[in-house]
């Protein structure tokens, strides 16, 4: 490619089909605010270590992507998708040229080794190709695949690309993938600012403007390819018409690039020929409509969220106008009244609903699995009852699911949001050590106290009783020693290391509180809940080896 269009001048054209991709994903048929920016340009006139690229598309792509993941985070580089432009006349299932233009995994973006897509080089005509594929790294599949929308001439992502008259357009499936996709905790990496490590010059003309139609005709159909003369001028702004050899022309149904020359003092924009100073129809910019009403709440008790959404149709925008700035959508805590206490959990619910349906083949009792990374709390885990395994059975909890246990914040659409102590969502309000939002210890009753004793190893020692409604509840060993710390209940059931075995640290729930309990390698314990108990404790330390001191701080409130 390089060769092709020389080393001089491949960087100014490559930002030119970048700017008409820009464009495409601007058109206010796309339903989304999305911003194509270029951070980085490497032009490869050798292949590098590691990377293959032939006619093979499915094989050039999964070596691009192994490879381009190894630049993320190298030298202060970071991408969110990696876009492959080759002269290859590539082909998806050989190592041959065939009729393939590009090649992309499905819902691939922001994922580091499927976030990237092959392009073929064919001329301006790479800037559809490139959006098109991008498409279906959102998540986007063909129209008419699956889906109700019809195969239409002009929209990006019907099987074969070809304008409408010179306009190329989102259909509404294609909206309702990337909509569908940018609510998914996947998409996360697009909201950070891009930050660019190289400083480029954009062009400040239109594509048809830098490239004329001789040129498009050049790319599209080879060397001595021109524009035709046989009346087809006025009509290339639809489809470019090319001459090769004899009297016939030819077309690939893809208009010439906008500000190409079409007639005398007359240029190409949005499909149409109009004239110099004139710039076809003009842009209208989106408004949104009206807030509908509130929507049911999405639970009856706990903390459930309710929304008003609106519709940039008001109008729509057109003719490459903008798409309605802000969210179509707001949320509101809603019934954020306790549960009944022996209600069952709404993530348990939710698992629960599963209970009825088969499993490959077989019906399990479903718990929550909440040992998950941060990044999935939103997604519902749960773990089939007297075994070993664990499920992702949805992207998305329902709405209003707490984040993690004893904490405010809220799952909606898939993310974790967060929530004050006065239940607004978006506030900073944190409640201070005995439980008043907003408060500032005044009211606390704080107690603390240091426990230093000498066990006898294999038997377990009271340290001291905790009562129901305690907060703020810390354990800290100052020094490690070979004794571990158990709680249990008045009752004697143990909730942590007891029976003679040591449980690993980890968030442990009991007694209406998350405790955590930490025990790094050659660090002292530490023990942690926020509170309230709902029950007396009994806090001890066991010993499985010889005579040994114990050295505790204690504090709560």
């Amino acid at each position: 490619m390089v060769d092709k269009h020389g080393k001089a001048n491949v960087t100014t054209y490559i930002l030119t089909v970048m700017n008409m991709v820009s464009s495409l994903f601007k058109d206010g048929t796309i339903g989304s605010d999305i911003n194509i920016v270029v951070v980085s340009l490497i032009l490869l006139e050798q292949e590098p270590g590691g990377l293959s690229i032939n006619h093979h598309a499915d094989q050039s792509l999964n070596s691009f992507c192994q490879w381009q993941s190894a630049l993320i985070g190298k030298n202060g580089k970071r991408h969110d998708h990696a876009i492959l432009l080759t002269g290859f006349d590539i082909c998806s299932w050989k190592n041959e040229p065939c009729d393939t233009l590009g090649f992309a995994p499905i819902s691939g973006m922001c994922s580091k080794y499927r976030s990237c897509t092959i392009n073929e080089d064919t001329g301006l005509g790479l800037a559809f190709t490139i959006a098109h594929e991008s498409g279906h790294n959102f998540g986007m599949i063909h129209d008419g695949e699956g889906n109700p929308c019809r195969k239409a001439e002009g929209n990006i992502m019907s099987p074969t690309l070809t304008g409408n008259n010179g306009v190329f357009s989102w259909s509404s499936c294609s909206r309702q993938y990337l909509k569908k996709f940018l609510s998914t905790p996947q998409a996360g990496c697009l909201v950070d600012e891009p930050k660019q490590t190289g400083q480029y010059k954009y062009p400040d003309k239109l594509p048809g403007q830098i490239y004329d139609a001789d040129t498009q005709c050049k790319w599209q159909f080879g060397a001595k390819a021109k524009l035709c003369s046989l009346g087809f001028v006025k009509d290339i702004c639809k489809s470019l018409w090319c001459h090769r050899v004899g009297h016939r022309c030819e077309t690939k149904f893809m208009p010439a690039a906008e500000g190409t020359v079409c007639g005398l003092s007359m240029w190409c924009r949005q499909g149409q020929c109009v004239k110099f100073g004139e710039h076809g129809p003009r842009p209208v910019h989106g408004q949104w409509s009206a807030w509908s009403k509130w929507s049911e709440c999405s639970r009856t008790c706990g903390g459930g969220v309710k929304y008003q959404e609106r519709h940039c149709n008001n109008p729509k925008p057109q003719y490459g106008g903008k798409f309605c700035p802000g969210s179509s959508r707001i949320y509101q805590l809603c019934n954020i009244n306790p549960c009944h206490e022996n209600s069952l959990d709404f993530r348990a619910q939710q698992c629960a609903e599963y209970n009825s349906k088969p499993f490959r083949g077989w019906f399990y009792q479903w718990k929550p699995y909440t040992k998950v990374e941060e990044e999935d709390r939103c997604r519902l885990y749960c773990k089939a009852e007297n075994f070993e395994f664990f499920f992702a059975m949805s992207s998305k909890v329902k709405d209003g699911t707490p984040c993690s246990p004893n904490k405010n914040d809220v799952c909606i659409d898939g993310i974790c949001e967060p929530v004050g102590c006065d239940h607004e969502l978006g506030s900073k309000a944190v409640s201070d050590a005995c439980g008043v939002c907003k408060g500032d210890n005044s009211t606390c009753k704080f107690y603390k106290g240091l426990y230093l004793n000498q066990h006898k190893a294999n038997e377990y020692y009271p340290v001291v009783t905790i009562p129901a409604g305690a907060r703020s509840i810390e354990v800290q060993e100052l020094q490690t020693s070979s004794s571990y710390l158990a709680v249990r209940s008045l009752h004697r059931k143990y909730y942590l290391t007891g029976g003679w075995s040591i449980d690993w640290p980890g968030e442990f729930l009991f007694a209406g509180t998350v405790f955590e309990y930490q025990r790094a390698f050659n660090r002292p314990e530490r023990l942690y809940a926020p509170g309230p108990t709902n029950e007396t404790l009994v806090f001890e330390v066991s010993s499985f080896c010889s005579l040994s001191s114990q050295c505790l701080l204690l504090s709560l409130c």
